[in-house]
């Protein structure tokens, strides 16, 4: 690779969303993968005028937020070529930080993690960065606009796992142990 070429591009808080203290219901959702099936790494956390500010970005594989009126679900073709700490098993696809505003309220952005544009010994580059947000009001008809809305949303823009069309020809043979666990990672089918 040549001395100046840049094979990663990361932009720090650029937050492609964000939901505010001052915005009724503000909440954010956000989940990590987790190969333990006995608990959860969903984080579900309304957003209030008493939420602290972060000094660091934390990682999330999905992130979702929503207002008592609209809900939001991001994506990215994010990749590190080099994952190392919270981004390793693609726990910061997305990252996402409280900031405390003069006024005192908080607001909770979210952005894009890394992109990686040549991998470290590859002679190519990889696809173009990109991200995409979808908004909703109440997407799943439930009466209530909340983190659920944003992900059945999120279906209309989400890259598809690498093989996840296997997965309903191949069913587990233990059964689900989060079948009744609320959560980014248990959403309700959509209408």
């Amino acid at each position: 690779m040549a001395p100046n070429s840049k094979p990663t591009i990361d932009i720090p808080d650029h937050d492609l969303v964000s939901v505010a203290s001052t915005d009724a219901g503000a909440t954010t959702a956000f989940t990590t993968l987790d190969p333990d099936s006995t608990r959860t790494a969903d984080k579900i956390t309304p957003v209030t005028a008493a939420t602290p500010g972060e000094a660091a970005a934390t990682g999330a594989t999905y992130a979702f937020v929503n207002t008592s009126g609209l809900a939001a679900g991001i994506e990215s073709n994010s990749t590190y070529d080099k994952p190392s700490g919270q981004s390793v098993d693609d726990g910061a696809r997305f990252w996402h930080r409280a900031r405390k505003a003069s006024d005192g309220s908080t607001r909770v952005g979210v952005w894009s993690g890394q992109w990686t544009y040549r991998a470290d010994t590859s002679p190519y580059t990889e696809p173009l960065p990109w991200a995409k947000v979808v908004v909703t009001p109440d997407a799943n008809q439930d009466q209530t606009v909340d983190w659920e809305d944003g992900a059945v949303a999120f279906r209309s823009i989400m890259t598809e796992p690498n093989g996840g069309d296997q997965v309903k020809k191949h069913p587990s043979p233990r059964p689900a142990r989060r079948a009744a666990a609320p959560g980014p990672g248990r959403c309700r089918p959509g209408p």
